[in-house]
């Protein structure tokens, strides 16, 4: 059986220093060699999570995953098919061996098994350590 390790960051508010801790970890880890890919929200310019976007932690190729509901509605804006194109970056980079993986979590959506559940098991599979933050 092969050895892997899941890691979360717990947080209280908003979830911005959790974002910043995350970032701030992948690109430690990318200085000093290490293999790291992942989808997180971007900072804005005040340290605030971006949450209708994700940003592959690998080459910095963003995505928008918020569906545009309009300025009165009180659903859901996290739109499923946008989140899946943007997974893709994280099966890949399972697929190519990186060394860690950083994972935003929607939870919301994993309860109702969306979300990236496949995406972390695939990563966890694969004995690719994960962090996020919950």
């Amino acid at each position: 059986m092969t050895d892997f390790a899941i890691a979360a960051l717990v947080y209280d508010g908003e979830g911005d220093d959790a974002a910043a801790a995350l970032w701030q970890a992948a690109h430690a880890a990318q200085a000093a060699g290490i293999r790291a890919a992942g989808l997180l929200n971007p900072l804005d310019a005040q340290g605030r999570h971006i949450k209708s976007q994700l940003v592959s932690v690998a080459d910095g190729q963003s995505f928008e995953i918020f569906q545009q509901l309009g300025s009165g509605s009180q659903g859901c804006k996290l739109d499923g098919r946008l989140l899946a194109e943007a997974a893709s970056v994280l099966r890949r980079a399972a697929d190519e061996g990186a060394d860690i993986l950083f994972f935003n979590k929607f939870g919301h959506a994993e309860i109702e098994n969306r979300g990236l559940n496949a995406e972390y098991l695939a990563a966890v599979s694969a004995g690719i350590p994960v962090l996020t933050a919950v």
